[in-house]
């Protein structure tokens, strides 16, 4: 990740913290307003709220930044998937340096295989390839896509 990007990294860790301890007292839950998640049905939607405000959420953030300097440099040490199929669906929004970052990062993973594809989504967020129904369907055809592949040792359509 550039350089230049770690002391928001570290800032954002900070809050991820402080928001962790600050849950099991409920007021994470009385800062954070309710999630936008497009057009995902409200119950999931109340579901994703209720998770969202928990230490167990906070927790698993915070392993994912503390284990993100050993992911980047096993990451740096792969360099070939061989044929492995493999799909690679970037979002674009915000269009900000994190994300063409992420993006330009997801190119370089998708170029690791020889059977792959790379989707840029325009006007996608990294959560709405989860909860929009446009862009979710792409991931979950993606994500059969890549099953047919494997089973039938078929090459992945461009």
């Amino acid at each position: 990740f550039p350089p230049e990007r770690h002391a928001e990294l570290a800032s954002e860790e900070r809050t991820i913290t402080l928001a962790r301890w600050l849950a099991p007292f409920g007021a994470v839950r009385l800062l954070l307003p309710q999630g936008d998640y497009d057009d995902l049905p409200p119950q999931q939607g109340a579901a994703m709220d209720t998770f969202g405000v928990t230490t167990k959420y906070f927790q698993v953030i915070l392993d994912q930044y503390r284990s993100m300097p050993q992911t980047y440099q096993q990451e740096r040490e792969v360099t070939s998937l061989g044929s492995i199929p493999l799909i690679v669906v970037s979002a674009t929004t915000p269009d900000d340096e994190t994300r063409r970052v992420w993006t330009e990062i997801n190119g370089e993973l998708a170029e690791l295989s020889t059977n792959s594809v790379h989707h840029v989504m325009q006007g996608a967020t990294h959560s709405g390839l989860l909860w929009t129904s446009e862009h979710a369907q792409v991931t979950i055809d993606a994500i059969q896509q890549v099953i047919e592949a494997a089973r039938t040792g078929h090459p992945l359509a461009k």
